[in-house]
């Protein structure tokens, strides 16, 4: 019933993603080498921290029964969901600082700067995506032993909200740039 109950979760914010952006612009939306960058950051710094093993058992625990996990089994399952949502975050973060800087590079040229900030939003739009969508609630369903009805709060070992922090700062210093570019070749 788990299962069922997260696909259709996740149906329902496809569902309103594809309403709210009409079917012709929907393809700007799909940038594989900034999905690529997102989940291969996330995936190796998981994989640097936790055993492949335990991660696997982690992401099949969030399809089973989770009244017959343990405590230990909830820590640990916890850990790594947490984990990998600041994970998303930072490499959303990261792959929005690299758009910024393929951006500059191409400076003089104003046609090819929409590349770099596509990288930088769309970058940022999947760690968001990931991160809040999809982790948060696999982790709040762990913690709460199968039905998450209230929001986990972030404790004092997630640092998601730093990151989130940063991710407002690059964002607005982002936007002052395309500004300041805007008026400077308009």
């Amino acid at each position: 019933m788990i299962a069922i109950r997260r696909l259709i979760g996740l149906g329902v914010i496809g569902l309103t993603i594809l309403l709210v952006v009409s079917p012709e612009n929907c393809r700007f939306l799909i940038h594989i080498p900034s999905m690529a960058f997102v989940l291969g950051i996330t995936c190796g710094g998981l994989l640097i921290s936790f055993r492949p093993a335990t991660i696997a058992k982690a992401l099949a625990a969030c399809f089973r029964d989770h009244a017959k996990l343990t405590g230990c089994e909830r820590n640990v399952y916890s850990r790594i969901f947490t984990h990998a949502q600041l994970l998303f975050w930072a490499s959303g973060f990261l792959g929005f600082m690299i758009g910024l800087i393929m951006m500059l590079h191409v400076l003089e040229d104003f046609s090819k700067i929409g590349v770099g900030v596509g990288v930088c939003l769309l970058s940022m739009f999947y760690g968001m995506i990931f991160a809040e969508f999809i982790i948060r609630p696999m982790r709040s369903s762990i913690l709460a032993g199968g039905e998450s009805t209230e929001p986990i709060q972030a404790d004092a070992t997630s640092s998601a909200g730093d990151v989130r922090g940063y991710v407002i700062a690059g964002t607005c210093v982002l936007l002052g740039m395309m500004a300041l570019l805007v008026t400077t070749f308009a």
